[in-house]
């Protein structure tokens, strides 16, 4: 078993993760970049996804940034499922574009040895 969670989490979730034992990158690991907006598994997207996704939605984004905590969460998570149908909808990622994912994928596979 190897844990994974967003990395604007961690403050939360590690110290719970560690009182049990586990251990950084061998049983968990947080997913996501240091930088707004960034800090969850999407973080790790290519930048045309988001770039994509963006254009297209401007009210989403407009909503995921204010209104009512209910409207914000709604539009985050409509705007989540969009970024990834639009990930998988395209195959012809670099290798830079998909590093993050490659070097979280390394990071597990080391871990379950």
């Amino acid at each position: 078993m190897f844990i994974t969670f967003d990395l604007d989490a961690q403050t939360d979730v590690q110290k719970h993760l560690e009182q049990s034992g586990l251990q950084e990158k061998r049983d968990f690991a947080p997913v996501g970049k240091n930088k707004p907006g960034k800090q969850a598994i999407e973080g790790l997207l290519p930048e045309k996804v988001f770039q994509t996704v963006y254009a297209k939605e401007v009210d989403l984004v407009a909503a995921a940034m204010g209104e009512t905590s209910e409207i914000r969460k709604s539009a985050k998570s409509s705007l989540k499922r969009k970024l990834l149908e639009t990930f998988k909808a395209t195959d012809n990622y670099s290798d830079l574009e998909l590093k993050d994912f490659e070097t979280l994928g390394k990071m597990i596979s080391k871990a379950m040895e």
